[in-house]
């Protein structure tokens, strides 16, 4: 309880996540779509995406989508791909998702082309070693939550509905010291000042 006082005073002050890329998680999911050779179960893809950001997240102090997540009964979510997914998008917008990816029933599609220009080359060896090691759950969807939850210690177990999970909560759960957590919520919190000023 002493070391989680601390890490819950600073969560109140600085950001936790990164602005959402819709298009850089486009072509982090396309790249995992095609790998599986153009289509894959979405709860399968929601998976590796987090875990992939996990990894960049524990590595690098950065997420690859800048994603939101929650955690559900079948295991981790990303907010904003989950609803790019299972949300009808309005027709007059223009979406880099709804550009290259589809879904039909339970399963994501490939339908373009999402480049490659916002992954840098570490990213796609993070994405590529995510699919590697848990491509075997390509046909298990409902095996996948079972891993998750024995061997991420941030997944809780609920019944039903959603809780959030904060970057904090990851980063200790990778044993991250709270010095280490404190550098990179506040560096996160500094580039999303320089791209409210930018966008501005």
């Amino acid at each position: 309880m002493k070391y989680l006082l601390p890490l819950l005073r600073f969560e109140c002050h600085y950001s936790e996540t990164m602005m959402f890329n819709e298009r850089k998680a486009t072509q982090a999911a396309a790249r995992l779509i095609k790998r599986a050779g153009g289509a894959m179960n979405y709860m399968v893809l929601i998976k590796m995406l987090y875990l992939a950001d996990r990894e960049t997240l524990l590595q690098w102090g950065r997420q690859i989508t800048g994603d939101e997540y929650f955690t559900m009964k079948l295991g981790p979510v990303l907010s904003h791909v989950h609803d790019l997914i299972t949300e009808e998008q309005p027709p007059e917008e223009v979406h880099p998702w709804t550009e290259s990816i589809s879904r039909t029933k339970w399963d994501v599609v490939l339908i373009s082309d999402a480049g490659d220009s916002e992954l840098s080359e570490a990213e796609e060896e993070v994405l590529d070693s995510v699919f590697s090691k848990f491509c075997g759950y390509l046909n298990d969807p409902f095996g996948f939550p079972d891993w998750i939850h024995i061997h991420l210690p941030e997944i809780k177990e609920i019944k039903g509905g959603r809780i959030p999970l904060s970057l904090s909560e990851i980063m200790t759960a990778g044993k991250k010291s709270y010095e280490e957590i404190a550098i990179v919520l506040e560096e996160i919190e500094m580039l999303e000042n320089i791209d409210a000023l930018l966008v501005s």
